[in-house]
């Protein structure tokens, strides 16, 4: 049995956007945040299930939203648009 650790970042589900659904206005002011700090499911999923079936050893951590990638992120966010 091999144990590690699973740190998928956030990822965009109904979870959070279910919090938003009767206050629109809260909702367009978080979604831009949420933009920034979100990954789809199906880009983040794969790439998951690839590095879990491929680790071998005990102990490893498999993060897709690590620290550089979310600063990164901030830095960008003004050059980019997220639809």
């Amino acid at each position: 049995m091999i144990v590690g650790a699973i740190q998928p970042g956030m990822i965009l589900t109904e979870m959070i956007t279910g919090q938003y659904k009767d206050k629109p206005e809260e909702w367009a002011k978080s979604k831009k945040i949420f933009d920034i700090l979100t990954s789809p499911v199906e880009t983040v999923a794969p790439w998951i299930a690839r590095r879990v079936l491929e680790n071998t050893r005990n102990g490893a951590r498999i993060q897709w939203a690590t620290g550089a990638k979310i600063m990164g992120r901030f830095l960008l966010a003004p050059f980019r648009r997220k639809e």
